[in-house]
């Protein structure tokens, strides 16, 4: 992709990228036992800085082990999966969010049949995240973030002026308070990672300098 504005966080500027489906990458699972759709990634000199993409879990195995990352497993379609890890088993159902380190990989199996995921990867320490699956309805106010990304996987969902419709995803750099719309029955997907102590971050060509720490 093309190269766009570097982003100077004192400046409070927002730069919106609405990604179609289309160009969404089909990539192997790191392991081989499936397949993902990479949405968006961030790197810096040290590598993987966090990404972001769909999965689907087609039958039974172990995830890919990713030491010092953690990871953000959100189920968005299908019934979910019962994930194993060393304490125990941990059920994620549709619309569920758990969050867990990359390594050990957990063993995955399905609940009821394949289900999809939405997978979060953020390299330890290199800011804060969150991310959930929402409803549409009452609009949604959401504070400022380094980054903030709507997968819309229901309806046309509304970020300010820009629209979202259904499979696409919006990705705002330097995004001040804003108000998320989406129609009722809607669901979508919601990320918000704030302040990367990385500087010289790389998003698909887009550099961002190093974050002032006001998001």
């Amino acid at each position: 992709s093309g190269r766009c504005a570097d982003f100077q966080p004192q400046d409070r500027t927002e730069v919106m990228r609405l990604v179609s489906t289309s160009a969404y990458v089909r990539t192997p699972w790191k392991n081989g036992g499936g397949w993902s759709l990479e949405i968006a990634s961030a790197s810096d000199e040290m590598g993987l800085v966090w990404r972001f993409g769909l999965a689907d879990i087609e039958r039974d195995g172990p995830f890919s082990d990713y030491t010092g990352v953690l990871r953000r497993f959100s189920i968005v379609a299908g019934a979910g999966v019962r994930l194993t890890f060393p304490d125990g088993p941990v059920q994620v159902r549709r619309d569920e969010t758990h969050t867990f380190p990359g390594a050990p990989a957990p063993g995955c199996a399905l609940i009821e049949g394949p289900s999809r995921a939405f997978n979060l990867l953020m390299r330890e320490g290199c800011g804060a995240a969150e991310s959930a699956v929402v409803g549409g309805g009452p609009d949604i106010d959401i504070g400022p973030a380094r980054v903030l990304v709507v997968h819309a996987l229901q309806g046309v969902w509304r970020l300010g002026e820009m629209a979202v419709p259904t499979g696409d995803t919006l990705i705002g750099e330097g995004v001040g308070a804003s108000r998320l719309s989406g129609p009722p029955g809607g669901r979508a997907v919601l990320v918000a990672i704030r302040c990367p102590i990385d500087h010289g971050l790389v998003i698909e060509g887009c550099v961002m300098p190093e974050c002032s720490c006001a998001y």
